[in-house]
């Protein structure tokens, strides 16, 4: 099918509802350490409830109905702007951080549906193997407990983020050229750091 069944792999949604659980410890047992009151805690409560919602949208969502892709729109923004509107200081940043991830994972969503389709489609008809067989996020590492294993599946999954030898980078300048590749890079290297820890430097 068209846009690989959507190969944003769904492990990243864990990533960053642990994210946000750990930040919405706000209002519990560590809101005498900050300035959160009750509300807010209830706010972050209320937050992640939206996120079950919001995960529930990405498993069912079609990326090639433009409907779909502009209610999950609109869901992106509605998540983003509740956790904003959060009136404390959390006390773990992964709750900031988050929000930025959720923001990121949501552009890359509507990019992947809407500027990147063409090309996706291309790739496909070429029946391209890199392509067919990207993997970017390993869906192992959660549940891998040893440091050293974690570490060298992280450290392979970055080596092959794009591909085996960056395969990806080759094919989408070949077949939809520069700006396609450009812009496919720059959103997948902005949703990485939600399951792995790559640096991407040498690439921008």
């Amino acid at each position: 099918p068209s846009l690989r069944r959507m190969w944003l792999k769904l492990a990243v949604i864990a990533a960053i509802f642990i994210g946000f659980a750990r930040g919405a410890s706000l209002a519990t047992a560590e809101a005498r350490l900050t300035n959160c009151t009750v509300a807010d805690g209830f706010q972050a409560l209320s937050c992640l409830m939206r996120l079950s919602d919001f995960g529930t949208k990405i498993d069912e969502l079609d990326m090639e109905d433009k409907s779909q892709i502009a209610e999950f729109k609109d869901s992106c923004d509605s998540l983003s702007n509740c956790f904003a509107s959060l009136n404390c200081d959390a006390p773990d940043p992964a709750a900031k951080n988050a929000i930025v991830s959720i923001r990121n994972y949501c552009d890359a969503v509507i990019y992947v549906a809407n500027d990147f389709a063409e090309c996706s489609e291309k790739l496909e008809l070429k029946n391209s193997t890199c392509f067919d067989d990207w993997t970017p996020f390993p869906e192992e590492i959660d549940l891998v407990t040893d440091p050293k294993k974690k570490e060298k599946i992280n450290q392979e999954a970055c080596e092959n983020f794009f591909g085996k030898d960056n395969c990806l980078e080759k094919e989408i300048k070949e077949i939809c050229g520069d700006q396609d590749w450009y812009g496919f890079r720059d959103h997948f290297i902005s949703i990485s750091n939600l399951v792995l820890k790559c640096d991407f430097s040498h690439m921008l």
